[in-house]
C-alpha cells in the first residue's frame, strides 16, 4: 500500500476508493477497464467504487464515440469535501448543544426518588404487601414494638408469619416491656435498645433499594422511598445502631 493509499484511508477513504481514485489520476480519462486494471482492482468492483467516488463529487464521466471514460476529478474537491463534513459536524454540534440541557433534565429526573404516600391501617397494609412481593431477601428494621402492637396485634398468620418465611430480618426494637423478644428465632435478629433512651414512634425498614416509614402517632402515615442513595444511608446507619446496640444487652 503506497503513502498516498494510507493517507487518504485516514481521511474516509476505503481501501479500494484509494486506489481506484488514485488510478485516475495518473491515467486521466480512461475506460473503466484501463482503471481496474491500473489500480489493480477487479473491474466490477471498479464501477462500484467509481460510482461511489462520483457521487462524493471526486470522479466524473464523459462518452467518447461509443465509450466512456472516467475522470479523477481534481484534489482541491477533497478539501473541498472535508470542509463540508466538518460544517456538517459543526452544525450537529450546535443542535446537540441546543437539545443537551433537556438531555440532562431528564437524567436528573431518573435519579430522582421515587416516594409513595400510604394513610391508615389499610395503606400500611397495602404498603407491606409491596414489600412481600419484593425480590429482595433481606430486611433490617427499627422498630417501637409497642407503638406497632398497638395497631397491629400479633394474631395468627398475620403479616409478621408471612415476613419470617419469606425475608432474613435484623430488628433493632425498643419496648416498655424490656428486652421481652427473643435474639434469635428462625430467620429473625433481635436487639433490644432502651424505649427510655431512645423513644421513637417511627418503624423504618430497609429492603433493596427501598425505604418504608411508618410513624404510628397522633395517626397512621406511611412513606415508601426508592432511591439506591438513600436506601444505602439507612442502611449504614442501621449497622452502626446494630453494632450500637450490641446484642439487647444495652438495657438501661
Amino acid at each position: 500500500m503506497s503513502y498516498l493509499e494510507q493517507e487518504l484511508q485516514k481521511i474516509g477513504f476505503s481501501d479500494k476508493e484509494a486506489r481506484v481514485y488514485l488510478a485516475g489520476i495518473e491515467s486521466g480519462p480512461s475506460t473503466a477497464q484501463q482503471i481496474a486494471e491500473k489500480s489493480g482492482v477487479n473491474r466490477a468492483t471498479t464501477y462500484v467504487m467509481i460510482e461511489s467516488l462520483a457521487k462524493r463529487g471526486l470522479m466524473g464521466s464523459f462518452l467518447k464515440g461509443k465509450k466512456r471514460f472516467f475522470t479523477a476529478d481534481s484534489p482541491d474537491n477533497i478539501l473541498a469535501l472535508i470542509k463540508e463534513e466538518k460544517r456538517k459536524i459543526e452544525e450537529k454540534e450546535k443542535k446537540f448543544a441546543s437539545l443537551l440541557e433537556d438531555l440532562s433534565l431528564l437524567t436528573e429526573r431518573k435519579s430522582q426518588p421515587k416516594v409513595l404516600f400510604f394513610e391508615g391501617e389499610k395503606g400500611i397494609e397495602k404498603m407491606r404487601r409491596s414489600i412481600l412481593e419484593s425480590k429482595e431477601r433481606i430486611i433490617e428494621e427499627f422498630s417501637p414494638i409497642d407503638e406497632v402492637y398497638k395497631y397491629f396485634p400479633p394474631a395468627e398468620h398475620d403479616h409478621r408469619e408471612a415476613f419470617r418465611k419469606k425475608f432474613n430480618i435484623r430488628i433493632i426494637y425498643t419496648s416498655k416491656k424490656g428486652a421481652f423478644l427473643p435474639e434469635k428465632e428462625g430467620h429473625v435478629e433481635r436487639r433490644y435498645i432502651s424505649v427510655e433512651s431512645f423513644p421513637f414512634k417511627g418503624d423504618i425498614a430497609i429492603h433493596g433499594s427501598r425505604v418504608s416509614i411508618i410513624y404510628y402517632a397522633p395517626e397512621l402515615i406511611g412513606v415508601l422511598i426508592e432511591h439506591e442513595g438513600i436506601s444505602n444511608t439507612f442502611r449504614d446507619m442501621f449497622a452502626l445502631a446494630w453494632v450500637g446496640a450490641d446484642g439487647g444487652r444495652n438495657k438501661k
